[in-house]
């Protein structure tokens, strides 16, 4: 694991094209209309609603391929801290992570700045690069992107959590299942949804007839030449076992385009739908009734 070093930030501006589509959710039934299709969208199956995340930029003045690949390193291993990243999408509370490199013929590094939605400063980390292989990183060895992504990962996830800090608010859900999901869509949601119900502060626990419990239902209907409509309905169970709510998510994608890893992008659509999975369970554990949640 690379070691890290003091930062002191540096004067700057964070420059980024955000997409931005709607959220649709809601208690009692589905709503019909989905997610209007964003031309831009590619693999992404959600942006981020109105919800803290960290977006992470390709590293600057890095090889190209090593730029990208280092950037999806950092955001997994954010991931793995239960903070929200991704390296596409974002919206207007998003966090943005920009890493340089600065090399001076003597001393190379990477200076990682976390930055506010508005484009300040809030921290930043300095990572030596001095005994990192050369023809590794030119080509963006998968061992060294890991590496070097594990190396700040924790620190940058450290940042996040100190600028954006999680409420606890006391729910209890039984662990999700998700069915009908392409490629790995159904392990990949289920532990999504887990880990963002987790950072939400809900306890997420083994089933008993006591707790809510709550089910991704995922359907590909075909469209457009070239294109499918995927939706998922996290349906909402309460301990009874009768459907007390649901939060609908649907997007038009390229045809075939989820068939595989769906990798960040069950993250992005477990970002979307938990403060509306919350809102639910906590509407259902204080008797407040049936609601009607939308962003």
């Amino acid at each position: 694991m690379c070691p890290v070093s003091a930062y002191r930030p540096a004067s700057g501006r964070v420059a980024s094209a955000l997409l931005t589509l709607l959220l649709l959710v809601a208690g009692c039934q589905p709503l019909p209309q989905p997610f209007a299709h964003n031309g831009d969208v590619d693999k992404q199956l959600l942006a981020l609603p109105d919800y803290p995340g960290v977006i992470v930029l390709p590293v600057s003045d890095a090889p190209d391929p090593t730029a990208a690949m280092l950037a999806e390193a950092v955001a997994a291993k954010l991931r793995d801290a239960n903070v929200p990243a991704s390296t596409s999408g974002g919206n207007k509370h998003s966090m943005f992570l920009q890493g340089r490199v600065e090399d001076d013929g003597i001393t190379a590094q990477i200076v990682w700045e976390l930055f506010d939605p508005d484009g300040g400063v809030i921290d930043g980390r300095v990572q030596p690069l001095n005994s990192t292989p050369m023809a590794a990183w030119q080509t963006a060895d998968p061992s060294l992107m890991e590496k070097l992504g594990g190396g700040i990962g924790p620190e940058i996830a450290s940042m996040v959590q100190v600028a954006a800090p999680i409420e606890r608010i006391g729910l209890q859900i039984a662990v999700p299942v998700v069915a009908g999901a392409p490629g790995d869509g159904d392990s990949s949601l289920a532990s999504a949804i887990r880990q963002q119900l987790v950072a939400a502060g809900v306890q997420v626990l083994p089933p008993t007839p006591e707790l809510a419990g709550l089910r991704g239902r995922v359907s590909v209907i075909p469209a457009d030449a070239g294109f499918e409509e995927v939706r998922i309905d996290w349906v909402f169970l309460d301990p009874d076992g009768r459907e007390s709510g649901v939060v609908a998510q649907a997007n038009r994608v390229p045809t075939g385009s989820l068939d595989g890893a769906w990798g960040g992008v069950a993250q992005l659509v477990a970002e979307a739908a938990v403060p509306a999975i919350v809102e639910l369970l906590d509407a259902s554990t204080t008797g407040a009734g049936e609601s009607v949640y939308r962003r």
